[in-house]
């Protein structure tokens, strides 16, 4: 009988889990795809599922004429593991800038929403794949900003419809105030160059002051809203959790590192175990 759990035997996914749930750590973001493949292929989770993820890029770029025209007559079922790996290694693109459509495309990804996605801040494309099923591709700011009064998911009155798409997304403030009633399995994903920025030309982690801030400062329209507590319910709520080190979006792996150390401090309680046991 398959498990999630067996992942950790292929190389570049180590696993780890928090409150119930696998968590699985990366190298390069397309790597996500190889997990919700392996998901969907042995029923471990119950049907395509959205993605929610925290990036600095929408990864949303138009996957490659190779990928359309797998897509074309591609079957879960009847592909085998070292197939779809040859897949998301040689037939897409290397700068990990096309899973999500190329998900799409090949009946893995239903509807995504990335957070803090700073280039394509509050963005939305209504996008028709190959054999024309439509699919939402969203963007939004960080969580502090999008909690706050004026923010996608703290004022549900904001003219925007694809804001209504976000909260329904995440059945949050979707017609009645918080969370309600999970429709729609979906992934939890962080991609850690999130939490980087440019400095005099150089590519750094956030200073652990500003991820401090953006994710335990309250926020919303009272100032009563922790962006951790949002994270906590998305965390019980998903299927499973996804994190890709890109430690060359993120100014090198000593950057990156630092970042998931912020993710483990903050978020994950000590799981991931980037600290040392004393």
């Amino acid at each position: 009988m398959r498990t999630l759990e067996q992942l950790v035997l292929r190389a570049n996914i180590e696993t780890f889990e928090f409150r119930g749930k696998k968590i699985f750590l990366y190298m390069d973001h397309r790597t996500i795809l190889n997990i919700i493949f392996y998901a969907l292929k042995f029923k471990l989770i119950p049907e395509v599922p959205n993605v929610i993820y925290f990036d600095y890029h929408s990864d949303a770029c138009t996957p490659s004429q190779l990928i359309h025209d797998r897509a074309s007559g591609f079957n879960i079922d009847e592909t085998s593991l070292e197939d779809f790996n040859s897949i998301v290694e040689f037939e897409m693109g290397p700068l990990d800038d096309d899973w999500v459509k190329s998900g799409m495309e090949l009946g893995l990804i239903k509807h995504s929403v990335s957070i803090g996605t700073e280039k394509y801040d509050h963005s939305y494309e209504n996008y028709k794949d190959t054999k024309d099923t439509e699919h939402d591709v969203i963007c939004i700011s960080h969580l502090n900003h999008e909690l706050s009064g004026r923010g996608a998911l703290g004022d549900s009155f904001i003219v925007q419809p694809y804001y209504s798409k976000v909260r329904s997304i995440l059945n949050y403030n979707n017609g009645s105030d918080g969370f309600g009633e999970t429709t729609e399995p979906f992934i939890l994903d962080f991609d850690l160059d999130c939490f980087s920025a440019e400095f005099r030309g150089h590519t750094m982690a956030w200073p652990e002051s500003m991820f401090r801030k953006e994710f335990v400062t309250p926020t919303g329209f009272h100032n009563n809203i922790f962006p951790t507590d949002i994270l906590d319910v998305l965390i019980e709520r998903c299927e499973f959790i996804t994190i890709c080190m890109e430690p060359g979006c993120c100014g090198g792996l000593g950057e990156s590192f630092k970042i998931l150390s912020y993710l483990d401090k903050y978020i994950f309680e000590g799981a991931l175990k980037t600290r040392p046991i004393l």
